[in-house]
């Protein structure tokens, strides 16, 4: 049987390809060709020597999707893979068919104290804890600040991805959101705290030509707990 068009899943920040094995499986089930690669940065058997922007991510793409002689793929994005899928997205119209966004990053969170609080970690938080020479407290207490601001993915990752990350959370991607005209759909978890649901709703209003499906009782991980829900989402709109 004739395999059908090529699906490219971008996994989020702290993920990898084996998270998604059972969404691919079924996807395959219905014939689709599934590549889902590590994003630059998070395979230990090839770090980066440099941060990476949005314009990286993109520019890394093409580079995979012609590598791979793909053409004008479908692209699912969860979390930071979302936002980088969008991205590309918006810059590049002619190089995909349809974009399926799963809890997907690039709406500024709204300032609340978590935000601030990460701000200002992110910024002088090791000069802060040198400075009150937290000796032995000083891991615990950072791990505990990171966590309650938001971002503990931050404290464990090397120099160059905690300024990747950086770049990432400073993306604001409203008005790349607005010039995507592929056909798209948003899928978020109701109880999602990561990214919360205000921000599929302002995504939906920004996408011209794109629908909005809420999972219940579902959070950020769907792809892990609904599986086969998120999947026969996929085949549906695609299809």
């Amino acid at each position: 049987m004739e395999k059908k068009q090529t699906i490219i899943i971008l996994h989020g920040w702290g993920s990898a390809p084996q998270n998604w094995q059972k969404v691919a499986e079924e996807l395959r089930k219905k014939n689709y060709q599934v590549e889902i690669p590590h994003l630059p940065g998070f395979d230990e058997n090839y770090p980066i020597d440099k941060s990476y922007t949005l314009e990286d991510y993109s520019q890394w793409f093409i580079q995979f999707i012609n590598q791979k002689k793909v053409n004008k793929p479908t692209i699912i994005g969860h979390s930071n893979g979302g936002r980088i899928a969008a991205y590309f997205a918006a810059k590049h119209q002619n190089k995909i068919e349809k974009l399926v966004l799963i809890g997907a990053a690039g709406i500024p969170p709204k300032n609340t104290l978590k935000r601030y609080l990460f701000k200002f970690l992110s910024k002088i938080g090791k000069a802060f804890f040198k400075i009150l020479n937290f000796d032995r407290l000083s891991l615990p207490a950072q791990k505990f600040l990171y966590k309650l601001s938001g971002e503990s993915d931050y404290l464990n990752a090397s120099p160059i991805m905690k300024k990747t990350m950086i770049n990432m959370l400073s993306s604001d991607l409203t008005k790349e959101f607005a010039k995507i005209k592929a056909q798209t759909l948003i899928i978020w978890g109701e109880d999602d705290t990561y990214t919360p649901f205000w921000m599929g709703e302002k995504i939906r209003q920004l996408i011209k030509n794109s629908q909005l499906v809420i999972i219940d009782n579902a959070r950020h991980g769907i792809h892990l707990t609904h599986p086969e829900k998120l999947s026969q989402l996929i085949i549906k709109f695609i299809q």
